[in-house]
């Protein structure tokens, strides 16, 4: 018979990498820290003009020029507004909004549309941060915040 040798040959078995070797490495998006605020920037430049317009007739007038409910600033002004549908829409905080712009500019369009841009803007920014908190990139939420803006 023939001998079992003494020692067996130990095989050593490599593990695979925890991610594929592609052989190509991909590379984040290096974002400017100041690209958001060049964002904003632009869509600012985008809406500026429409500060010098004036009321339209398709929604503004239920709204603004021939609401009379924003041209009451009492108490039963105020509760009308959270009381009532305007244009189809129960918007009481638009409302209040158009209220205190009535009450300190009147009908002249440019403060409306400049707080509405400012608001824009706003958010904007705040699309920005949640969908940095979101997915954690950069580059994706300064991209959505462009689309949104």
């Amino acid at each position: 018979m023939a001998e079992k040798p003494k020692y067996k040959k130990q095989i050593q078995v490599k593990k695979a990498p925890a991610t594929p070797v592609t052989g190509v490495q991909k590379k984040a998006w290096k974002i400017p820290p100041w690209a958001i605020y060049a964002v904003l920037t632009l869509t600012a430049v985008i809406y500026l003009r429409s500060l010098f317009n004036g009321f339209v007739t398709w929604d503004d007038d239920g709204y603004v020029c021939k609401n009379k409910d924003i041209m009451d600033f009492s108490f039963n002004g105020i509760k009308t507004i959270f009381s009532s549908f305007y244009v189809g829409n129960y918007q009481p905080l638009s409302m209040l909004t158009y209220l205190f712009e009535y009450r300190l500019f009147g009908l002249n369009p440019f403060p409306y549309h400049l707080l509405n841009m400012l608001l824009h803007l706003a958010n904007v920014f705040l699309v920005y941060l949640f969908i940095k908190k979101l997915s954690g990139q950069e580059f994706t939420a300064v991209f959505v915040a462009a689309i949104f803006g």
